[in-house]
């Protein structure tokens, strides 16, 4: 099993991405922001290629474990990122919620302060998906860095992006820098792309 972990945008304190399982769209994510220098419990993993696997220990386990007993086998651990350990899939907001870890959402918020909602519901879809192959050595995680890659082909025209992200947000464009405003309203689109593919098929 091959997931895809697209970082998409990012402030001074939060990254906000878009994870996949064999191409297919999954969750949004939020971690916390890069660092020249690991600063501890503030800082996301570099972009790479991982190998996850189970970790059967500590307050999360013990937590999660209690929490669903039925399903719950082992937090998903994102194995030999340089200079972390303990790197898990798990519930979360905000990045105060995380030390390095990585948070699932069904709904990113980009208005103010970046986080992901309904967490719980993304968590309990991601979890069942993966964690067999988790088990078996055969789930591997790729993170990309895709910040830069935001900018539309024109990045000089705002007219139509900013009337994009009015439409999606319902509510009128805060931000008064122009690059930020690109990148917000490229997320939405892929936001609002993200709940189609989710939506449950009637």
């Amino acid at each position: 099993m091959k997931l895809l972990l697209r970082r998409l945008v990012a402030s001074g304190e939060a990254t906000v991405g878009l994870l996949s399982i064999d191409g297919k769209p999954e969750c949004w994510t939020l971690e916390d922001q890069a660092q020249n220098k690991k600063v501890y419990a503030e800082t996301r993993i570099p972009p790479g290629s991982y190998v996850l696997k189970a970790q059967k220990s500590g307050r999360f386990y013990k937590r999660y474990r209690e929490r669903w007993p039925e399903w719950h086998r082992g937090m998903v651990e994102i194995a030999d990122a340089p200079q972390f350990t303990h790197v898990l899939f798990h519930l979360g907001n905000k990045d105060d919620d995380t030390a390095g870890c990585i948070l699932v959402g069904r709904k990113a918020k980009l208005v103010g302060r970046y986080t992901v909602e309904e967490s719980r519901l993304a968590y309990q879809a991601f979890y069942p998906k993966v964690i067999d192959s988790v088990y078996d050595g055969s789930c591997q995680l790729t993170i990309v860095d895709d910040e830069a890659s935001l900018l539309p082909p024109d990045p000089t025209d705002d007219t139509d992006l900013l009337a994009l992200r009015q439409t999606v947000l319902g509510t009128a464009p805060g931000s008064s820098e122009s690059l930020h405003k690109t990148c917000v309203a490229e997320l939405l689109r892929r936001v609002d792309l993200l709940e189609h593919a989710l939506k449950p098929e009637r």
